[in-house]
C-alpha cells in the first residue's frame, strides 16, 4: 500500500509540473504546456549544437598552437576586408572589443598578425595578417572547409538565410532580456 502510495505521489508531482503554471514558455501557438518537454528539447539541442561547434572549434584550434577565440579573431582578421579595427573585428564576431585585443596581442606576440596605426583614428589601431600567418591560413583552411562541408552538407542556401534571421533574432532578444535583468537587480 505505501509503495502504491509513493507512485501516485511521484505521478501527481509529474503532473502538476506541466501545468501552464510551470511551464517555460508561454507564447501563443508556439508551444504549450502539453508540449513543454518538446520546448525543453528544442533547448537542449541549441546547446549541444553550440557545444559540438565550439568542441570542433578548439580541435582545430589546438592543430595550430591557438584557442578557439584566437581562431575566430584571426580567422575574422584575415578575412574581413583591408585590415580591420579590432571594433570591426569584434563587430563582426559579436564579441568585445576588449576579448578581440587580448586575443589579438596574443596572435601579434605569435607573429600571426600585426597592428597597425589607424590613419583616420589616433586611438585605434588595424589588424593584418602577417607572411607566417599566411603560411598557417593555408594550412587551417582545407580543414576549416571539410568541417564546414560536412557540418552544412544538406543544407540549402535559403535553410542557412533563415537559420541567420532565427539566430540573430535570438540574440538580439536574449541581450534585451539580459538588459532589463540587470536593471531590475540594480
Amino acid at each position: 500500500m505505501a509503495g502504491r502510495s509513493q507512485a501516485k505521489r511521484k505521478r501527481v508531482a509529474k503532473e502538476d509540473h506541466r501545468d501552464g503554471d510551470l511551464a517555460t514558455v508561454s507564447i501563443p501557438g508556439f508551444f504549450t504546456a502539453e508540449t513543454e518537454l518538446e520546448f525543453r528539447d528544442f533547448l537542449a539541442l541549441i546547446f549541444a549544437a553550440t557545444s559540438a561547434f565550439q568542441a570542433g572549434r578548439r580541435q582545430i584550434a589546438r592543430q595550430f598552437g591557438l584557442s578557439a577565440t584566437e581562431l575566430a579573431v584571426f580567422l575574422a582578421a584575415s578575412k574581413l576586408n583591408g585590415m580591420p579595427s579590432v571594433g570591426q573585428i569584434a563587430q563582426h564576431l559579436r564579441v568585445s572589443a576588449t576579448n578581440v585585443t587580448t586575443d589579438a596581442n596574443r596572435l601579434v606576440k605569435a607573429g600571426l598578425l600585426e597592428k597597425f596605426p589607424n590613419p583616420a583614428d589616433a586611438r585605434a589601431v588595424q589588424i593584418g595578417i602577417t607572411k607566417a600567418g599566411d603560411g598557417v591560413l593555408r594550412q587551417v583552411t582545407p580543414i576549416l572547409r571539410e568541417a564546414n562541408n560536412r557540418l552544412f552538407a544538406g543544407l540549402s542556401r535559403s535553410d542557412v538565410t533563415r537559420l541567420r534571421a532565427v539566430l540573430e533574432q535570438m540574440i538580439r532578444a536574449s541581450n534585451s532580456f539580459s538588459s532589463e535583468l540587470r536593471e531590475r537587480a540594480d
